[in-house]
């Protein structure tokens, strides 16, 4: 991964005020170009993400990071072999926890060593757009026209 391009997605937690700070990305299909080892299963992702970050206390890292994306992809339609463009949404809820020790057994957690530590959110960002794409990638007209086909099998018999 770029350093240079992946740094605007990172902050210090000591840098933000208490309360609720929220931050906007705009991401499309470069930002995979980021992540080599990955063959997106979409094209022409245009994606907004927000993300909110609760901080409570100026000592201690426990806060609250919440990512919230929306927008749309071109997929390829599993039935049909057509592409679609479909609507993408998820949200991600993580706790941000001190520790000296990295312990990546919580999905829910994010451990840091220290208040001043710079957290990057280009990998969870990454994660929230895979787990937005639909495991059953139908496109919504071929299933309605499937719906009034079947529908009219019904009536016949």
């Amino acid at each position: 991964m770029s350093r240079s391009t992946l740094r605007k997605y990172q902050f210090h937690l000591s840098s933000l005020p208490l309360g609720e700070t929220v931050l906007t990305f705009h991401i499309s299909d470069a930002f995979f170009e980021e992540f080599p080892f990955y063959t997106p299963e979409f094209e022409a992702l245009d994606m907004e993400v927000t993300a909110k970050i609760f901080r409570a206390d100026r000592q201690r890292v426990d806060s609250t990071l919440t990512l919230c994306g929306k927008g749309k992809a071109q997929l390829m339609c599993d039935r049909s072999a057509m592409p679609y463009m479909a609507t993408l949404e998820q949200n991600l809820s993580f706790a941000l926890k001190q520790a000296s020790v990295f312990d990546d057994e919580e999905a829910d957690v994010i451990y840091l060593p220290s208040i001043g530590y710079g957290l990057n959110l280009a990998k969870y960002i990454y994660e929230l757009i895979l787990f937005s794409i639909p495991l059953k990638k139908i496109n919504p007209a071929l299933s309605t026209e499937e719906m009034s086909d079947e529908a009219s099998e019904r009536e016949c018999l």
